[in-house]
């Protein structure tokens, strides 16, 4: 028996040896205790990170989803792009914004198999009532 399996059948030009063997040691490339400690670093980076955004950003900043769910619904109604039109004001120029997200959800809206209604309110806006507003320190 060879020490050596000649590898020519597969296209390659080299000799593998025969009693090579898969490195199983815990010891690798990148140690598998690193790899968990850096896991973990990052993980509480994120977390950190989830706590700060959640307890900074300030409860009378309106959340946008409104205005994504109505850019979608308007890309869902065209087969392309959408053309500026007055119905499609409310939410901006739909003609000068990163197409590709609202035109892929748009796309999904089709797919509404639980049958959520994707609705706005025309002509409303989201931002805080005055009386709001004016109890901010």
């Amino acid at each position: 028996m060879s020490t050596e399996i000649d590898a020519e059948q597969g296209g390659r030009d080299f000799a593998i040896p025969a009693n090579a063997q898969l490195d199983t040691s815990d010891e690798g490339f990148i140690s598998v205790s690193f790899l968990k400690w850096a896991t973990g670093l990052l993980l509480a980076y994120f977390g950190m990170r989830l706590v700060f955004f959640a307890l900074d950003i300030s409860s009378y900043i309106p959340p946008d989803e409104v205005t994504h769910a109505g850019i979608s619904k308007v890309f869902s109604k065209v087969f392309l792009l959408p053309a500026n039109s007055p119905e499609t004001y409310e939410f901006g120029l739909v003609t000068n914004i990163p197409w590709l997200y609202y035109w892929f959800m748009g796309k999904l809206l089709h797919l509404n198999i639980f049958g959520c209604p994707i609705s706005y309110s025309s002509g409303s806006s989201t931002s805080p009532s005055p009386s709001v507003l004016s109890s901010i320190p």
